[in-house]
Parts: C-alpha cells; sequence; structure tokens
C-alpha cells in the first residue's frame, strides 16, 4: 500500500502553474489551484468499509498540498537514532521534555518543543529527504521484537510545526511549518510495515491540512481550503478503514481458550469460525496494506497449530504460499514464523503482547 499515490478512479483536477525549483531549493512549491476545478468529495463509503480489500490510498494527490523533498539518501537512519530504549539519541528527546512548552489546540494541551529548539530545527533537514525507510534499511523484520522509530517524538515534531506556524507573523512562514508536518507524514507511510506507524502518518497529515484549513479560511482562500478539507475527509476514511481491518485480525485472540482436559490438566483451544479462517487467507494474500498482510501471518500460524484438520491444512498452505511472496518483508515475516517452535502456552508472546 502506498497511501501517498493518486486512487486513479478519482483525480483532483486543478489549475496547475508548474513549480519551477532552483538549485538550491529542495521543496518543490505546491502548484497554484483554482477552486472551480476541484472535484467533488470522493465517495468513500462506497469504496471502503467492505470486505474486499480495496486500496487505501489518498484520492487528493498530496503535492497538491505538500510536495516530497528531493533531497537524496535515506532519512530514517536519523529518525530511528532517538527509538526508544535502543536509539543512540534517545536521551535526547527526554531531555527536550523538560522544556517543552505547551500548546492548546482545539481544546486539549499538548507539549511542544519551543520554536527554536536544535532537535526540531535539525530534523527540518532530514525530512526534506524524498525516502524514508525503516525495513529493513535500518531494522530487519524480526516479528515482535521488532524496532519502531519513536513516534511519539515524530508526533511531537510534527505538532510543533503546526504549533511554530500559528505563532508566525508570517503567512508564507506559516505555511511552510505546516507543510513540513504532512511532509513527515507521507514520508513514515511510505514504509508500510507497521500498522502504527501508518497510523501516525496520518495523524500527520491530518494535524498539517488542519492547520492549512484554518489559515487558509482566514486568508479568504477558498482554492486551499477546499484542498486542505479534501485531505482531511481522505485522513478520516482512512484510519477508520485501517482500524477496522486490523480489528478483525486482533479479535482472532478472543477464539483462543483454555480448557480442562479429562486428567485435569489444561490445553489451549481454538474454535475460529471458518469466516474469520477466511478473513486471514484474504488479509494474508491480497491486502494491499502491507502491513495487514503481515499482521496477519501470526493468527494464521497460530491455527496452522491449534485450528481443525482442514484449518491447520488451510493455513499451512497459506504460509507456505508467503514464504514465497514476491514481497521481501511478507515473505520474510512467514519464514520467521514457521522457523519457531510452537509453543501454545506463549501466544500471548507471539502475539506480541
Amino acid at each position: 500500500m502506498t497511501l501517498t499515490r493518486v486512487v486513479p478512479l478519482v483525480v483532483l483536477m486543478v489549475l496547475v502553474t508548474p513549480g519551477v525549483v532552483d538549485a538550491g531549493q529542495v521543496v518543490p512549491e505546491p502548484p497554484e489551484i483554482s477552486v472551480a476545478d476541484l472535484s467533488d468529495p470522493f465517495p468513500w463509503p462506497t469504496r471502503i468499509f467492505a470486505d474486499d480489500p480495496v486500496a487505501l490510498e489518498f484520492s487528493v494527490d498530496l503535492d497538491l498540498i505538500s510536495p516530497l523533498g528531493t533531497k537524496e539518501g535515506n532519512s530514517a537512519p536519523w529518525f530511528a537514532a532517538f527509538a526508544k530504549n535502543i536509539g543512540d539519541r534517545r536521551g535526547e528527546v527526554e531531555a527536550a521534555q523538560e522544556i517543552a512548552v505547551e500548546w492548546e489546540y482545539h481544546g486539549k494541551a499538548r507539549k511542544v518543543l519551543p520554536p527554536d529548539h536544535p532537535l526540531l530545527l535539525e530534523a527540518e533537514s532530514w525530512i526534506d529527504h524524498a525516502v524514508c525507510s525503516f525495513y529493513p534499511d535500518v531494522w530487519p523484520w524480526q516479528g515482535g521484537p521488532t524496532p519502531i522509530s519513536n513516534l511519539l517524538f515524530a508526533l511531537q515534531l510534527g505538532r510543533s510545526w503546526v504549533a511554530r506556524g500559528q505563532a508566525a507573523d508570517d503567512a508564507t512562514q506559516a505555511m511552510a511549518d505546516y507543510r513540513k508536518t504532512i511532509r513527515f507524514g507521507r514520508l513514515l507511510l511510505q514504509d508500510d510495515v507497521v500498522q502504527i506507524q501508518n497510523l501516525i502518518g496520518i495523524a500527520l497529515i491530518r494535524n498539517g491540512a488542519e492547520a492549512i484549513f484554518e489559515h487558509a479560511r482566514t486568508q479568504g482562500d477558498g482554492a486551499t481550503a477546499a484542498l486542505a478539507a479534501l485531505v482531511l475527509q481522505d485522513c478520516t476514511a482512512l484510519r477508520l478503514e485501517l482500524t477496522r481491518r486490523f480489528q478483525r485480525l486482533l479479535v482472532f485472540i478472543d477464539f483462543v481458550s483454555q480448557v480442562e482436559t479429562s486428567d485435569g490438566g489444561r490445553r489451549v483451544e481454538l474454535r475460529l469460525p471458518e469466516g474469520r479462517l477466511e478473513i486471514l487467507v484474504k488479509t494474508a494474500s491480497e491486502d494491499p496494506c502491507r502491513a495487514l498482510r503481515i499482521e496477519a501471518v501470526t493468527p494464521l500460524w497460530i491455527t496452522s497449530h491449534i485450528g481443525t484438520e482442514s484449518q491447520k491444512k488451510i493455513a499451512g498452505d497459506t504460509l507456505a504460499e508467503l514464504r514465497e511472496d514476491p514481497d521481501g518483508l511478507v515473505a520474510t515475516a512467514a519464514n520467521l514464523m514457521l522457523e519457531q517452535t510452537f509453543v501454545a502456552d506463549e501466544l500471548e508472546a507471539y502475539w506480541g503482547g
């Protein structure tokens, strides 16, 4: 799943003036847009919330509101340095919280970095890259123990740019800060390996789009306000659908229970309805969201050990196919699980909890 790609069914029609990028400019200016040429809102309810998986992509071309930067190289290693427990620079994030300031937004108090904080300024150059890939460029996929970046810090960076923009006297500078937040969100969506990272990416895009909408409305810029509103609509629909599909996988654990045996012992039993197994197989094999495909591998592996005989075969055959999947990370996840020794008493550890 590439969440920042344009859905071909709905193209946001705009009158564009191509931005000219000079030699020192690493982030193109978004094109000018005309409100008369904006399309109708994308009819999300008729396209998602269905049983058949569909591509979960922004219907709006996000280049219209915040183009990606053009710097070469991968920005992920810089952000990985702040990962909790393992990042070399994680202490800097903890220290930054000591001088974080309170920012009220939509009735909620948030802690953001001061506008001139060194980490905030340093991060700006790293979100000007065109690529941000943690997996497998920085960390290999390891199942439950797979490291993730400090996503709370990522949210704080985005909110800090929004807060700085709202406090700016210069409208151009304010818009530049709001676009930074969206650009950062787009970068986090590139991996599509960890579900929470996808959700944080969407949240950052939403934060930036909200700020742009409010700014454009106060400036009387109807075209930009309408564009931002379309982005906000997409963010809401994508978050809801990603969460719904993820919950369909998480409910698997509800069908696992411990039952007493005739000799007074206990054994783990799986009572998985056939329809639920179909969801697991379909998600792992066909879902356009890579993160969800990877998440489906673990319950399939558990089913291959404690399901009914027919379920064991279906789950096992699916995993065998996934070992040869064209997506290397999905194949890695399948291989990793199949190489483990199944211990029924450790199901919570397998499930990540």
